[in-house]
């Protein structure tokens, strides 16, 4: 009888430690997918957000992808086509209503825009736009990842990116990366641009499983350089009129002494391996002006090493409180742009004796 009564004792409490342990393992396995569902709205990539039809209302993102005859049907030619170092070619509009825009073309379709001026917009994006409104709109992540041909990538950035150029993804092919003024913490710019492009520009920090393009890598002749950096010199001329008709500043004039001088200091930076508004020689700007026989009031200098292209150099610039000071000086008169493969160098003036 003591025999059976313990059997029917021991029967239930292996019953109860059976639904305990079922119990327990259901519930870790809840905990589990909860946890997934957690991260998957954490990703970027994977948020519930509205489609880019009813996010993007401005005509601009609709010229992603379509053909450069359909653009030259609408904005008719453009008033330069400038080669790019990474495969494209920037067809430039510079004299339209209020707006700066330059359309990259790749394979004759529109791969990538950029647009700055004191009526640039594209809705919902417009410049002078408050960095909190926009951050109500669109989310700034610190990683913006994507998946291209089955690879995985995800672009880290710092603080300093979130700052001054948040990337928006609006799906695996469309990103926008938002040029910010820093200091007023308005938008000034903005680029559209696809998956392929991006990974060539590599603006941001990256880690990927999979391979990227290298279109960057060619090895372009001597007049293809020659070509790829009057075209940004030009650009960074342009934005820097943009720029300074955006702050109700004077224009400059392009001064063709002023750019040799510029290209002369770019050039030797690269050759010989330094970077600073002093040659290894000890002469600096004032030198460099006197040795070109230019008379001057007044002048001032910016230089920058190791940027993608010229959106990228001259919004770096406009950033950094002296370069600002110096691009939005009123009493300059004349610039002069010098690029040479990834060293760039602007020389202001105001003319006089």
């Amino acid at each position: 009888m003591q025999f059976i009564r313990f059997l029917i004792i021991f029967i239930l409490l292996a019953g109860a430690l059976y639904y305990l342990y079922d119990s327990n393992d259901f519930t870790n396995n809840d905990t589990h997918d909860v946890q997934e569902q957690q991260q998957t709205v954490r990703e970027p990539e994977k948020r519930d957000l509205k489609q880019p039809s009813n996010m993007l209302e401005g005509d601009i993102y609709g010229w992603m992808n379509e053909a450069s005859s359909d653009l030259r049907e609408a904005y008719g030619d453009p008033v330069r086509k400038d080669r790019s170092q990474y495969g494209y070619i920037w067809w430039i509009y510079n004299d339209l209503d209020g707006e700066y825009v330059q359309f990259g073309i790749h394979d004759d379709s529109v791969k990538t825009i950029y647009i700055a001026g004191m009526n640039a917009s594209s809705e919902p994006l417009s410049t002078n736009k408050k960095y909190a409104d926009i951050q109500d709109i669109f989310s700034f992540d610190e990683e913006v990842m994507f998946e291209k041909d089955d690879y995985h990538y995800t672009f880290h950035l710092s603080q300093a990116d979130l700052k001054a150029r948040p990337l928006i993804k609006i799906n695996d092919d469309l990103f926008i990366q938002v040029y910010m003024d820093t200091f007023r913490e308005r938008l000034v710019a903005i680029r559209v641009v696809t998956a392929d492009i991006l990974l060539s520009l590599l603006p941001y920090s990256l880690t990927f499983e999979g391979t990227l393009p290298h279109s960057d890598d060619k090895e372009w002749s001597a007049q293809e350089w020659k070509d790829i950096q009057s075209g940004m010199e030009q650009q960074i001329f342009d934005m820097t009129n943009v720029f300074r008709k955006y702050f109700e500043k004077s224009a400059l004039n392009w001064d063709k002494s002023l750019h040799s001088v510029a290209l002369s200091h770019s050039k030797d930076m690269k050759e010989r391996d330094y970077f600073s508004h002093v040659a290894p020689n000890g002469d600096g700007l004032s030198e460099r002006l006197m040795e070109w026989d230019i008379s001057y009031q007044s002048a001032g200098e910016n230089i920058a090493a190791d940027y993608d292209d010229a959106p990228d150099v001259v919004a770096g610039w406009l950033n950094s409180e002296g370069h600002r000071q110096i691009m939005l000086d009123d009493s300059f008169t004349s610039l002069g742009v010098g690029v040479y493969r990834n060293y760039y160098t602007q020389n202001y003036l105001k003319q006089g004796h």
